[in-house]
């Protein structure tokens, strides 16, 4: 029995030392064969994010987007603000206060415009744009209102003048002089002053009061008159320059008809000359030669020629121009074939490295071939193609490498599979041991059943005995009792057990 346990023990353990070898080469093999595609599920996984990292994503692109909303809000403000222009603003006349970019113009500017940031100078433009149609209007409504006060001016003057004149004849012809009806006041005021009892100082103070207004009036009276005057020369220059402006256009209109009796001339000419011309060429096409027409024909051949060469040679151009751009096709997809490689190999820096050493090794520019190879189909695709020797030896061993890492993995694959079979040999060994015992414990457990179905039986057979005994001597004590109870009573009591 110890012998069949420990060999149980054994079993197990070496089941267990095959369960880790075998866990043990598939890590092995993962690492080694499918370890990229392994990191490639487990950074998909990594980077897979979750409901918190979502959430804070959400509310982080909500507080950019906000912030760039005020941001917004408060440029949209800012640009209202500066394009203010409301309309009590324009109908007080005020234009600075309509317009403030005014501040910035004049020869003192109250604002300077180099403050201006670059991405306001559009705006400023606009506003200066409406800041001037609105000066050129308010120019206009003010030449309205100039001219308006001009002609009533004039129409005053005259009624002024009229007024005298017949003024003047009333008092021609009664001989009284008339006075105004500020005058009449003023005498019918002063007379009713002497009336009254005024003192001496009020008089002097009324004096001077009086004085003071007439030198007011004189003043206002001198600005009225060189205003008067300043608009008088103002009237004259312009009449002056619609006289200007209508001797010019007399003049213009002069140099037009000039203009067109020379055109009539120059037309009369064109056609004189060319009755001339077709009488010439008639002369010529009689007295034309043979030797002409050979000249004719020579040139329509040598221009056949020139086509044909010219043809001949643009068909060339475009068969190299497809060849190129065939060859650039392919040459572009090499690369992106090379870069693939180089990078799937990690091999970019080492690259890099072996070009410029042997650039630097070089020591010189790479120089184009001839003109001639340009135009040359085989040499623009050749047949073999050709790449940078650090490029090929780099390559070149990588696939080294890769080879003597493949065969040492074939070796380590065929020693793991001679350990496995050497296991699988040891493990039917083992098997055929354990079939044996198997068989000794079941040989060993029916004997034990055999023995314990006897044990059992005769187990039975004496609990039989041992209760058939136990009546018996269950009989006789109560045999013994009774007969106890039919003798006769003694000098002792009897005694009950």
């Amino acid at each position: 029995m110890s012998r069949l346990f420990n060999l149980c023990e054994f079993f197990n353990y070496f089941f267990c030392d095959c369960l880790f070898f075998s866990s043990f080469l598939l890590h092995f093999y993962s690492v080694c064969i499918g370890g990229r595609c392994s990191f490639v599920i487990f950074r998909r996984i990594k980077m897979r994010p979750n409901k918190v990292e979502r959430r804070k994503e959400l509310e982080l692109a909500v507080a950019l987007r906000q912030k760039e909303l005020e941001g917004l809000r408060r440029r949209k403000a800012e640009l209202e603000e500066e394009l203010s222009i409301t309309p009590q603003n324009l109908t007080s006349g005020d234009l600075s206060a309509a317009f403030p970019v005014l501040d910035y113009c004049g020869a003192r500017p109250r604002k300077d415009l180099r403050t201006v940031p670059i991405e306001r100078v559009g705006n400023m433009l606009t506003q200066f744009e409406l800041a001037s149609k609105a000066i050129s209007e308010r120019n206009q409504a003010l030449m309205h209102e100039v001219n308006e006060l001009n002609r009533r001016i004039k129409a005053q003057g005259k009624h002024y003048i009229r007024v005298s004149e017949q003024t003047k004849n009333l008092e021609d012809a009664t001989g009284v002089r008339a006075q105004g009806g500020d005058q009449a006041n003023e005498r019918r005021a002063f007379l009713r002053q002497n009336e009254t009892d005024v003192t001496p100082q009020e008089l002097e103070s009324r004096k001077a009061l009086i004085l003071k207004e007439i030198r007011t009036g004189r003043i206002l009276l001198k600005k009225k008159e060189q205003t008067i005057f300043e608009m008088t020369n103002a009237v004259q220059l312009r009449r002056e320059i619609l006289d200007e402006i209508d001797a010019l256009n007399n003049g213009i209109r002069v140099t037009d008809r000039d203009l067109k009796c020379e055109k009539e001339a120059l037309q009369a000419l064109i056609a004189e000359h060319d009755d001339v011309d077709a009488k010439l060429n008639k002369a010529m096409i009689a007295k034309e030669s043979s030797s002409r027409l050979l000249i004719q024909e020579g040139i329509a051949e040598m221009r056949d020629e020139i086509s044909g060469t010219v043809t001949e040679s643009r068909q060339r151009q475009e068969r190299v121009i497809k060849t190129q751009n065939y060859r650039i096709e392919q040459l572009e997809h090499r690369l992106e074939c090379i870069e693939k490689a180089l990078q799937n190999n990690n091999l970019l820096r080492g690259v890099d490295a072996a070009l410029s050493q042997s650039w630097a090794a070089k020591g010189d520019l790479m120089t184009l071939g001839d003109d001639v190879d340009m135009y040359d189909s085989d040499k623009i695709n050749p047949s073999q193609e050709r790449c940078h020797p650090a490029i090929y030896n780099l390559f070149l061993a990588e696939k080294n490498r890769l080879t003597r890492c493949i065969s040492l993995l074939n070796l380590v694959a065929k020693e793991k599979e001679a350990v496995i079979d050497a296991l699988g040999c040891k493990a039917e060994a083992l098997s055929k041991e354990c079939q044996e015992a198997i068989q000794e414990l079941d040989q060993v457990a029916s004997g034990a059943a055999y023995e314990e179905e006897n044990q059992r039986v005769k187990a039975i057979e004496y609990i039989e005995q041992q209760r058939l005994r136990y009546s018996d001597l269950f009989f006789e004590k109560h045999r013994l009792k009774s007969l106890a109870l039919t003798t006769p009573r003694t000098g002792r009591p009897a005694t009950r057990r």
